[in-house]
């Protein structure tokens, strides 16, 4: 009653359209809700709320390809939106579209996790995912994307390790998933598992970054020399990337060269600033050459 008053005084309201077609579509009224979410959106193209919502709401009714063009609005407005890319990989899986899915799905797991915005569940997508590979033994890396979709939702590294192998079953020679079945490997502790499959991603990518970086920073307790080695592969393919910078510091500090040790994590803070565990080592490096 709130929101109808409201828009009598100011039909134009895009925020009182917004809320009243997300009102209307929690309270069972499914059908009004768009209608009130498009007033909303024409009456404020910059709206972010409301294309986000009306892509939820048009998706749900099976109005795949509008969803996908509101989800692509709230995207414009906000690049950090997760939620936004899974649901317009769901509708393009519905559609029956799911290499570009894949793609989209890919596109939400590159966000860094730290900025991404919008409450974010990834199970839709992978069941959606499961349910559109079905027998299908030529998709590699469907398995591969459920694979990373699983892990940063939490699952059980068991059954995320079982999609990385299903991935190189069908294809031996898929970097990336070595490179996720090492990251697993190396959390549950397989050290040696680990670094087979790191050793893997590089020898079929020879100018994959991460894959030289997780490489070394699995070398960094066994063979410091070879280590740095491989963290500086790392670098020079990709010259920011913080974390190999930051390992390259860890591994001049053990060898107590302290002045490259302070090079790299100067690299690892200019590459990723909001890195605490690279601040804090500088501090400690500041503080015992007393320059702070």
């Amino acid at each position: 009653e709130a929101l109808h008053k409201a828009l009598e005084l100011d039909p134009q309201s895009a925020h009182a359209h917004c809320n009243l077609g997300v009102a209307l579509w929690y309270s069972g009224q499914k059908s009004q809700a768009p209608a009130e979410l498009q007033k909303a959106v024409k009456f404020d193209p910059g709206d972010f709320e409301a294309y986000a919502f009306l892509g939820i709401v048009l998706k749900d009714e099976g109005d795949f390809p509008a969803a996908f063009d509101d989800l692509s609005c709230a995207i414009s407005l906000n690049r950090n939106y997760v939620p936004g890319f899974l649901d317009q990989g769901v509708v393009l899986l519905k559609s029956g579209r799911i290499s570009p899915a894949l793609v989209q799905f890919q596109q939400a797991l590159d966000l860094d996790p730290r900025e991404a915005f919008g409450e974010t569940n990834f199970y839709e997508a992978i069941d959606e995912t499961r349910r559109a590979v079905g027998g299908k033994t030529d998709i590699p890396e469907a398995h591969f994307v459920i694979g990373e979709l699983l892990g940063r939702n939490g699952a059980r590294p068991n059954e995320i390790i079982a999609e990385f192998y299903e991935c190189l079953r069908e294809a031996p020679d898929f970097y990336e998933a070595h490179n996720g079945l090492g990251l697993v490997l190396a959390q549950l502790g397989k050290g040696d598992e680990a670094l087979a499959e790191f050793r893997e991603a590089v020898h079929y990518a020879p100018d994959y970054a991460e894959g030289h970086a997780n490489l070394g920073t699995a070398l960094l307790e066994s063979d410091t020399t070879q280590a740095i080695q491989e963290l500086q592969i790392a670098t020079k393919i990709q010259p920011n990337l913080g974390k190999a910078h930051y390992d390259l510091a860890i591994a001049y500090g053990k060898l107590g060269e302290i002045d490259k040790e302070t090079e790299e994590l100067l690299k690892a803070i200019d590459a990723d600033p909001h890195s605490a565990a690279a601040q804090t080592t500088m501090g400690g490096v500041l503080i015992n050459k007393k320059s702070y």
